[in-house]
């Protein structure tokens, strides 16, 4: 989680990317605000990564799963969850 000490991952280089592509495929169904809320928690559980190369990889993968399934719980009216590494 982000704090003082450590903020936010910064969305950007190859993560701008993948933030546009989640963006175009989400928005509509689940709102922009919902589409960056996830990003960026996917995204701020690797700001420790030593090995950065990956990380828009399992940006995109973990976070467009949490999408895909508010996507799936809005058209059901139920919710659902998707591990993340490093979740609690």
């Amino acid at each position: 989680m982000p704090t003082s000490e450590h903020p936010h991952a910064p969305l950007t280089g190859d993560l701008s990317v993948v933030v546009g592509s989640l963006h175009d495929k989400y928005d509509e169904r689940v709102g922009a605000a919902v589409v960056e809320t996830e990003i960026q928690q996917v995204a701020d559980r690797f700001t420790e990564a030593r090995i950065r190369s990956f990380v828009p990889l399992f940006v995109r993968r973990y976070a467009g799963a949490r999408l895909r399934d508010h996507g799936d719980a809005a058209a059901v009216g139920t919710g659902g969850a998707v591990s993340v590494p490093g979740s609690v």
